[in-house]
């Protein structure tokens, strides 16, 4: 869209000053230096996108609390567009691509999914493992909206059912149209990265686990032990939480924020 500037994840994972706001410590971190650094973006019209800007999914040594700070001391006046899905298609999807992505997992869903921070250290600060209270929605808006005046929430199941209305809406915060080829190719376009079925996420993960032995006579043995071990685990391809485990959580949102709309797919936010 010519009125914006587009910094996609390609741009922000390769910037010294994006790398240090969703990744470096308090006590090392300086606003003014950031502020320098990101002058020219700060004061244009910028259009940013990176999953990483809403907090670190996969916890090490940050939070998205403050990463959503730092945002706020940065763009005060920022309009925050947030995506969200129906928790156990989005979970399915996590893994998926936990399995067949850059990361070539080879957890089984029941392992990879944390499903309750307990106070133990080292279930909170794990490198390969996903916590599912993430998912829990009302605290992810509450936080934007505490810090920026205007947030729009935007519903996953809407931009695949109501393209049309979506980008309409969309029209209407950014203040400028897309053009009639913008529009038909968005309209027409397909999945960009589809997902696998669970049988093939199964063998992919046995693939993936191959991968990191480094093969001999001795190591392949073990590594047949490791994948009849795994065939055995076979039937753990299913998520670690119940229907209803988000339940309370989506509730809060409809009597909160009726705005979104999540009554419009109670099938995929179970409420």
């Amino acid at each position: 869209m010519e009125k914006y500037k587009y910094y996609s994840p390609g741009f922000t994972k390769d910037h010294v000053a994006f790398r240090k706001i969703t990744g470096q410590d308090g006590s090392l971190y300086s606003h003014k230096d950031i502020k320098e650094d990101l002058n020219e973006l700060v004061n244009s019209d910028a259009l940013i996108s990176d999953a990483s800007l809403s907090g670190r999914a996969i916890y090490r040594h940050i939070n998205r609390s403050l990463v959503a700070q730092r945002l706020s001391d940065l763009f005060p006046n920022a309009t925050i567009l947030l995506f969200i899905r129906g928790q156990e298609k989005a979970l399915h999807s996590i893994y998926n691509q936990y399995v067949k992505g850059s990361r070539r997992g080879t957890l089984p869903m029941n392992e990879y999914f944390i499903t309750n921070y307990n106070g133990d250290y080292d279930s909170y600060y794990v490198d390969e493992k996903f916590h599912v209270e993430l998912l829990k929605f009302s605290h992810l808006i509450a936080l934007y909206k505490a810090l920026f005046k205007r947030v729009e929430v935007f519903l996953y199941e809407d931009v695949k059912n109501n393209k049309e209305e979506v980008l309409n809406r969309l029209e209407n915060i950014l203040d400028q149209r897309f053009t009639d080829e913008q529009r038909e190719r968005i309209l027409g376009s397909s999945k960009v990265n589809p997902s696998i079925d669970t049988s093939m996420i199964y063998k992919r993960r046995v693939v993936n686990s191959l991968e990191r032995i480094p093969m001999n006579g001795v190591l392949w043995s073990i590594a047949r032990a490791f994948l009849r071990r795994l065939a055995s685990n076979s039937s753990s391809e299913e998520l670690p939480v119940k229907n209803d485990y988000f339940k309370e959580d989506n509730k809060k949102i409809i009597e909160l924020y009726p705005e979104i709309g999540l009554t419009r797919y109670p099938e995929d936010y179970k409420i």
